[in-house]
């Protein structure tokens, strides 16, 4: 297809991969395995086109307050220890 820019390109490819694959492996089977293959395949998709998730803005901060209630739950858990050693 002359003329495609390079992401009209990759979207045609991903659609027509998606299509093919469902196609294939879709014909037989409940829908649990329907949604596995669409999933499989989906995954595929996104390996072809080179789409990668990128790291949240609030990341840091959510890995900090993980962080803070491990160390609080860790202190609870020594408290009560001693405290069932009493």
């Amino acid at each position: 297809m002359p003329g495609l820019t390079a992401k009209v390109f990759r979207t045609f490819n991903a659609s027509i991969t998606l299509d093919d694959m469902l196609n294939k492996e879709t014909k037989e089977g409940d829908v649990v395995e329907k949604i596995l293959v669409y999933q499989h395949a989906n995954k595929q998709v996104a390996i072809i086109c080179n789409h990668q998730r990128s790291v949240s803005k609030s990341h840091s901060s959510q890995i900090e307050k993980l962080t803070n209630k491990i160390g609080e739950l860790q202190a609870r858990e020594k408290d009560l220890s001693n405290q069932c050693k009493d």
